[in-house]
């Protein structure tokens, strides 16, 4: 065997040794792990039982649709929105619409049951009103669903997008 060879398997060997004490020490750690958590599992054991329960638990609920309308995505449109105590109009954008409602991209947040009025920024001869249903910050603007609160003839309805 050459002394290359030689000083190869002592460092191999080295390896081996260092890799044997380090899973040694592992399992040491593992095994009082181990009896720590048999000690917690009997003290817990130990304890008073939980009460039983006499009711029924609540159902889960469940996420479902509540939109009576689908809901169509288009091309973001400009829109004026206003409501009693603003001074004068704010610009926002229709994100989506239904024959029901608009989703706006809006710069404030409005509060939940606020009524607004609204209507496409190049038309100058209508409002509309919507209720606002929820609010919620969405990349440094505000999220509007929107119920209109009587509905709205297609003509109008189709200003949208």
């Amino acid at each position: 065997m050459s002394s290359a060879e030689l000083q190869e398997t002592e460092r191999r060997l080295a390896e081996v040794e260092a890799l044997h004490r380090t899973t040694s020490e592992l399992l040491a750690e593992l095994n009082a792990y181990r009896d720590a958590l048999q000690q917690k599992r009997a003290w817990l054991r130990d304890q008073e039982a939980p009460p039983v329960r006499t009711q029924p638990r609540p159902a889960v609920q469940q996420h479902f649709e509540r939109r009576i309308e689908r809901r169509r995505v288009g091309n973001p449109i400009s829109i004026l929105i206003a409501n009693d105590a603003a001074e004068g109009p704010g610009s926002a954008w229709v994100m989506d619409r239904s024959l029901t409602g608009l989703g706006v991209w809006a710069d404030a947040a409005e509060p939940v049951g606020t009524i607004l009025n609204v209507r496409p920024a190049q038309s100058e001869d209508w409002w509309t009103q919507v209720i606002v249903k929820h609010c919620r910050q969405e990349r440094g603007n505000w999220v509007l669903g929107c119920q209109f609160v009587a509905a709205v003839p297609w003509k109008q309805l189709r200003q949208f997008g």
